[in-house]
Order: C-alpha cells, then structure tokens, then sequence
C-alpha cells in the first residue's frame, strides 16, 4: 500500500512538473504554425480557413484529420507525392528520406518547397500543438479564437 502511494505521489509529482514544460511545447507549436504559415491554407484553427474570400484552394481540415502522430510528422516534413502542402523538411527529397523519392528521378511528383524550413524538433513540437489543441475537435471556439489570437482580438469578434 505504501508503496502505491508512493508511486501515485511521484506521479502527481511528475505531472505538475510536466505541466508548464507541456504549455510551453505547445506555445512553441503554435508560433512554428504561424512561422510555418499552415493557416493560409489550413485557416487559424485548421478548419479549412472556412469562409476564406481568397482564392486558395480548399485543403485537407486538420481538425477532422484521424492521422496519428508519425503520419501528421511525415506530412508536415515532406508533405505529399503530388500535393500541393509544400514539405518543411530541408533536405527532403534530395535522397530517398520522403517516401522513397528523390526530385530529380520523379519530376512532377515532389511537392514545392517551403520557404520555412523546420527541423524534426520543430516539427514534432508542431504535431504535439495540433494534436493537443486542433485535431479531433469540433466547430472553433471563441475561446479558442483568444487562444490563438490573443484576447478583445478584432478577429475574434462574437
């Protein structure tokens, strides 16, 4: 019994510890997402940018994505054969690293670069933000606009 509560005290402890280090990771996350300009295409909240006026084309909703962790980090890094997400991972495709292709051999299939290079640290934190605060969800939030934004953000307006 003591050594239950033991273990249970040591994992309150490593929680509470874990805590602002978490929220610190998903701060990160978030400002790779806007350095990384995902919400040009995917919108603030990875919904599409649902009632967008531009003329982007209409994208994959991350909030609705069922990837799990490794297949949102391989799209992120090197986006998709024949898609149009540009690849965040600097040397993708000039080996076999993205799917086994290299540019040169497959002219057509390699996505375009992104201008924003990511490392595979920065792109974990990213996968971490958006499976913690966009995936799975629902409809956006006002308080979820606040988050993003910031609050009394003109953007956030009810």
């Amino acid at each position: 019994m003591a050594a239950q509560l033991a273990l249970g005290a040591a994992l309150v402890l490593a929680v509470s510890l874990a805590t602002p280090a978490l929220a610190q990771d998903l701060d990160a996350g978030k400002r790779l997402y806007k350095r990384a300009e995902c919400a040009t295409c995917h919108g603030w909240a990875g919904d599409n940018g649902e009632g967008r006026t531009d003329t982007n084309p209409k994208t994959p909703t991350i909030r609705a994505s069922k990837m799990d962790q490794l297949q949102l980090f391989d799209t992120i890094r090197c986006s998709k054969p024949f898609g149009e997400m540009p690849f965040y991972e600097r040397l993708g495709y000039t080996d076999e690293r993205c799917y086994g292709f290299r540019a040169v051999d497959v002219p057509g299939v390699v996505p375009p670069l992104s201008n924003n290079w990511l490392s595979r640290a920065e792109i974990t934190l990213l996968v971490e933000y958006l499976q913690t605060k966009v995936t799975g969800r629902g409809a956006p939030t006002f308080e979820e606009c606040e988050e993003y934004f910031g609050p009394n953000t003109a953007s956030c307006q009810k």
